[in-house]
């Protein structure tokens, strides 16, 4: 299994070098096969101040500003968001 490195937060008082955009480095774990299972999607939950429920896509819009924020974004293992498509493309992969 390979793991990129690309991105990461390096300290130089550690000593640590920067990484070459790309690199990747062999995992000392053996591969193995992961099995996806499926989740159910639970009930929301609501209070009289709050209601938590799953994503959604009317979400979208407010997630955009947020994730569309460089600042925001800087030390999230993620690029920062630059169109709706980078939101519904997100919203996919966690459905």
């Amino acid at each position: 299994m390979f793991l990129p490195l690309e991105g990461r937060q390096l300290s130089p008082t550690r000593g640590e070098t920067p990484i070459p955009a790309g690199h990747l480095f062999k995992s000392p774990l053996p591969p193995r096969n992961i099995a996806v299972m499926p989740l159910k999607i639970p009930k929301p939950i609501q209070t009289a101040r709050l209601t938590v429920r799953p994503v959604d896509k009317s979400d979208l819009a407010a997630l955009m500003k947020v994730n569309g924020d460089d600042s925001v974004t800087k030390y999230l293992p993620y690029s920062t968001w630059r169109t709706i498509a980078d939101a519904r493309a997100w919203l996919k992969r966690m459905r």
